[in-house]
């Protein structure tokens, strides 16, 4: 017995020395999986998963080498091809180039260009686009991302959504500019794509078309051709030198941003490629492009990408690419079993999180993915104490009060219905971005999956048909057990794991508790809210005004936590875990708080959005909207109180007076959070909160009053200048009245080296 024991140690410890071994194994449980499958896996389910994983091994191998050679995850990778295809598109359809050599020489080409030129057009707008895609890829390194090298590697991750959110604005408005609707009316655009190539092949019944037999093909040679570089050229060598160790490549002449560039560049025309070559038929769609006015990348296509990655464990090219295949035809069986994806996409957080938790941490202290030291999470300085009572802080900050309390209450009374239904929508995610403040502000764990919770919510309050206040409550504290759940697992997992697994759960939480597959079949068609008391809470005013107290006790409850011991033990573990746990904090109880407590949170403004619009609706629990919320808590500034509430505020006035606009809403959040994290990365709360302490200095300095916190140095000296006598004076002096000379307190050393004063005037220093 003891003997078997020993040989099956033996053999494990041998099976993990294998390359990917577990992830090898997962691979081949999914695979075993399919087998039972309602009607098998037939052949035409692994031609058409293996044909269409395409796409989705380009995309992986540009990720990977994102990851190899910056250690950071690029999640504007299907964006940056999706430019080159909306691009793309816009050119075939609204034949600009066409049109353009019409009007410059109009014997060259008709006005209505026959299907040669137009065949001509559709090659020169796939070059065209693919070399776009490839330029803002160098340019974004270039610009952005670049500027982040020595950042914790979570930061640039956080970029690359704020990207993404950006070009998903241009995409949006990119076709409308190059096609014309007029245009199409007359025939001088067309109405959709198609490939000048018309070529099919039928393998077991399953139809491959040019555009997926081409990718297919430039997805094997892309690979070959990636592995042979980094392998057996010199530049390639020195690819890989500058991703393994930047410094020492550095040392030894290797230019690193150079290669790096080439790297973005390769990345770039992947992406492109992915992108393109599908929209040979038909397009970039419009639901491509955008899922609708608030939304942000597509979620459910990202959650996919990095499942292939952690099944590569981020570095490993062939890894990813059998991986990619494996979960394609994944895809295509439970399509054809299922006829959803919704099974798939429940399955997916138990998928990534378990692979995470196999994986062995290799995170040291020199290189820990956290936003300790970071500008994004400093703490939000108060007014400093020696001017807090000064007359005009005072009627400032009353005075300010009284102008926020008012127009909060009386906005209600001066827009419309609908504009106030925006308004309560907008104090929901406001909730759920303090909820982000808990997390990822103090305990430092990033969360890309917070309205996951909320959707959790919103079951739990709409099933358990109680009064409204009554199921609220229910609905929070089943948000609560759900995050401390969730956050068991989620201690072992750190920065760019968590935030993987967490985007895993915002996807798999929306197909287990909306769609009616699963618990979502329990949910009742309609919500009402009640009559108290002759108070309707279903009128749109008195819904806004119950909001926003829950929001002002949830502000009362966040002081009350920042103040007390637990808020204190979880910016000591943010800033030093280990300097932490040496003073006795128990990490476990304190993260596992801030889950619970961040839950709580999210999970009611989930059910308050519920019984707000009168259902829990699949079309209002996205996924998308972790990514939205987060983008704004993060844009107002992760520091303190003020900044998820300036981000979401920031947001409530976007949706306000830009509803509908998709580039208003995508690139004033997506740029302006880029800006912000170049120039002030403690977003729209450090801007605000200058502009405070520049008055405050300026007050300071006129009055004399010396304050080291706002002037430095400057404030130093000036406090040094003004010594104060060791003895309190008793007895009032008048102006002029010189002291007693036999006025001589002990320790005087000012008295010692300015001399005594006299009758006339005082020294400096001396009062």
């Amino acid at each position: 017995m003891t003997d078997a024991k020993g040989a099956l140690v033996r053999a494990y410890k041998r099976f993990q020395r294998v390359p990917c071994g577990n992830e090898l194994v997962g691979l081949a449980l999914l695979v075993l999986v399919m087998q039972f499958f309602p009607g098998g896996m037939p052949l035409s389910v692994l031609v058409g998963g293996t044909s269409g994983a395409a796409p989705l091994v380009l995309n992986a191998i540009g990720l990977v080498l994102v990851f190899r050679a910056n250690r950071f995850l690029n999640l504007a990778q299907l964006q940056i091809g999706i430019f080159g295809a909306t691009l793309f598109t816009g050119l075939v359809q609204g034949q600009l180039l066409l049109h353009t050599l019409h009007h410059v020489c109009s014997g060259c080409v008709a006005a209505f260009p026959d299907p040669t030129a137009q065949a001509i057009n559709f090659w020169i707008a796939a070059v065209t686009g693919l070399a776009a895609s490839a330029l803002l890829s160098v340019l974004l390194y270039a610009l952005v991302l670049r500027r982040f090298a020595k950042s914790p590697v979570l930061v640039p991750t956080i970029v690359t959504v704020f990207i993404a959110e950006a070009l998903n604005g241009f995409q949006a408005t990119m076709t409308k500019k190059l096609v014309h609707l007029n245009d199409v009316r007359s025939g001088r655009a067309l109405e959709t794509i198609t490939s000048p190539i018309h070529a099919t092949v039928t393998i077991s019944g399953y139809p491959l078309s040019f555009p997926t037999m081409l990718l297919s093909a430039l997805a094997v040679v892309a690979l070959v051709a990636i592995v042979v570089y980094l392998r057996r050229s010199r530049t390639g060598v020195a690819i890989r030198a500058a991703a393994d160790n930047p410094g020492r490549a550095a040392t030894l002449g290797v230019n690193v941003a150079s290669v790096t560039s080439r790297i973005w560049l390769i990345v770039g025309i992947l992406s492109g490629l992915a992108a393109i070559v599908p929209a040979f038929i038909g397009g970039v769609g419009a639901a491509t492009l955008s899922r609708g006015p608030s939304a942000s990348i597509p979620i459910e296509q990202i959650v996919v990408l990095l499942t292939v990655l952690v099944f590569a464990r981020f570095t490993n090219l062939w890894m990813a690419a059998l991986s990619a295949v494996v979960l394609s035809t994944l895809s295509v069986a439970v399509q054809v079993a299922y006829s959803s994806q919704t099974p798939l996409d429940a399955a997916y957080v138990f998928i990534v999180g378990g692979l995470l938790l196999l994986q062995r941490d290799t995170s040291t202290r020199a290189n820990r993915e956290d936003f300790s030291g970071l500008d994004l999470t400093q703490e939000l300085r108060p007014i400093p104490r020696e001017l807090r009572r000064l007359p005009n802080v005072v009627n400032a900050v009353r005075w300010g009060a009284i102008v926020g309390a008012v127009l909060l209450l009386a906005l209600p009374f001066t827009i419309s219905i609908g504009q106030t239904s925006l308004l309560i929508d907008s104090i929901t995610f406001a909730i759920v971005g303090l909820s982000v403040l808990v997390l990822t502000g103090w305990a430092g764990q990033v969360s890309l999956g917070q309205f996951g919770f909320a959707s959790i919510g919103a079951w739990a309050a709409a099933c358990s048909h109680a009064p409204f206040p009554i199921a609220v409550l229910i609905g929070g504290l089943t948000g609560a057990v759900a995050a401390l759940i969730v956050g068991l697992p989620a201690l072992k997992l750190r920065g760019v794991n968590l935030a993987i697994s967490s985007m895993a759960f915002s996807v798999s939480a929306q197909a287990l508790f909306i769609d009616n597959r699963y618990f979502g079949r329990l949910l009742p068609a309609s919500l009402s809210l009640p009559n108290v008391l002759g108070v309707n809470f279903g009128d749109q005013r008195v819904l806004y005004y119950t909001t926003l107290v829950v929001v002002l006790l949830f502000i009362g409850v966040i002081i009350g936590l920042r103040r007390s011991r637990t808020g204190r033990v979880l910016i000591a573990i943010r800033a030093n875990e280990a300097t932490a746990q040496s003073f006795g904090i128990n990490v476990l109880r304190a993260r596992l708080t801030a889950f619970c407590v961040s839950g709580f949170m999210a999970a009611v403004a989930g059910a308050l959005l519920a019984y707000h619009l009168g259902s829990v609706a699949p079309q209002t629990f996205i996924p998308e909207m972790s990514l939205v919320i987060f983008l704004y808590a993060v844009l107002g500034g992760l520091g303190g109180l003020a900044g998820p509430l300036m981000g979401l505020a920031l947001y409530a006035m976007i949706t306000f007076f830009f509803n509908g606009n998709p580039l208003v809403q995508s690139v004033g959040g997506g740029l302006g959070a880029v800006l912000l994290m170049l120039f002030a990365p403690g977003g729209v709360a450090q801007l605000v909160y200058g502009v405070r302490d520049a008055a405050l200095r300026r007050l300071a300095m006129r009055l004399r009053i010396p304050v080291p916190s706002l002037m430095g140095d400057r404030g130093a000296t000036m406090a040094a200048d003004r010594v104060a006598l060791d003895e309190p004076r008793h007895t009032a002096r008048r102006a002029g009245e010189a002291l007693p000379i036999d006025y001589q307190p002990p320790g005087q050393w000012a008295l010692e080296r300015l001399g005594t004063v006299d009758g006339k005037q005082e020294r400096v220093g001396v009062r």
